[in-house]
């Protein structure tokens, strides 16, 4: 009977229903890709099976398939299909059960009823060959941590200080231990003789003095490139606090404003800011309250007339702008 399994389960591919006469009926329907999130697996479009005892008519379709698969007469493969329907319902009898091999498993219940367990071994569904159940695992997403742009720029700043300021206090701890040396020697000459001093401690206190000199000339231009990277530094930072206090100040200064274009990154509110500068607006970038979004406007008023008027002019030229009341 191996050879009828066989046969069987080809005519799953081919077609939708496939009588064994005298039975029972095998239904596949079309069942579409889906996620399995309980085990995290994917599965691709099959044909689910399912078994009807009433259609138990004989439609050839098996029969057929068995004369042409063994070569033998259509009575013959009659006889051989009404030997297999025999052999399922005394399995069942005396198991609870009968199994169709990579298909699926006949068994009764506690009512005694016959009911179809699908064992989806095997993917019925010709447009699905080649594509198989897959695990996949999801991926964690990172927290990240937001810095706020002025602070950032700030921190850039005196990290650049900090690198110039370490150097020059090394530089002058050592001129002033040299320092220290040259005071010493000159002390032990001004308590000995004069007159024997040798010109070799002479030459010796002017080679002190001389890289004395030289290390206190560097450290007045580290000192300088200190003075004028802090200035800078802080020249920055203050331009920094400013545009925010302007911001500040624009968003609270009127009621009415026409809006150009709202951005959620600053710099291209500036870019739109400056095109219509250009033009000949008296524009600014604002930011209201704690929203994240930069938003340029073109004109602002408390005047409603005024905003009605002006809006009404603008739109002419741009009909993406916006009237904003506050």
């Amino acid at each position: 009977m191996k050879n009828i399994h066989k046969i069987l389960k080809n005519l799953f591919y081919e077609h939708d229903c496939i009588i064994i006469p005298e039975f029972g009926g095998f239904i596949l329907n079309y069942e579409s890709a889906y996620l399995n999130q309980k085990n995290n697996s994917f599965i691709p479009p099959r044909k689910t099976i399912s078994f009807n005892k009433r259609l138990n008519k004989n439609d050839g379709i098996l029969i057929n398939e068995v004369k042409d698969n063994l070569g033998i007469s259509y009575k013959a493969a009659k006889k051989i299909i009404e030997e297999f329907t025999i052999e399922i319902k005394n399995r069942i009898e005396k198991l609870q059960e009968y199994e169709f091999e990579g298909i699926g498993i006949i068994k009764l219940d506690q009512n005694k009823k016959l009911i179809f367990i699908d064992l989806k071994e095997t993917n019925f569904l010709s447009n699905s060959f080649g594509l198989e159940e897959f695990k996949f695992y999801p991926i964690k997403e990172e927290k990240s941590v937001s810095i706020k742009k002025q602070t950032l720029n700030e921190y850039k700043y005196i990290s650049r200080a900090a690198a110039i300021i370490m150097p020059l206090i090394i530089i002058a701890s050592l001129a002033i231990m040299q320092e220290n040396k040259i005071v010493t020697t000159i002390q032990k000459i001004s308590t000995s003789n004069i007159l024997d001093f040798s010109i070799q401690n002479e030459d010796y206190i002017k080679q002190e003095y001389y890289i004395n000199q030289k290390n206190n000339n560097l450290s007045y231009l580290f000192a300088e490139e200190i003075k004028n990277t802090i200035y800078e530094t802080q020249e920055e930072i203050n331009h920094i606090n400013n545009l925010n206090k302007k911001v500040k100040q624009n968003q609270k200064k009127y009621k009415f404003y026409i809006i150009n274009g709202s951005f959620s990154k600053k710099k291209y509110a500036i870019r739109l800011n400056e095109k219509l500068k250009k033009q000949g607006f008296d524009s600014f970038v604002m930011k209201i309250d704690n929203r994240k979004r930069y938003k340029v406007c073109s004109f602002a008023t408390n005047n409603k007339d005024r905003a009605d008027r002006n809006f009404n002019q603008i739109k002419k030229l741009n009909n993406k702008v916006w009237l904003l009341k506050i």
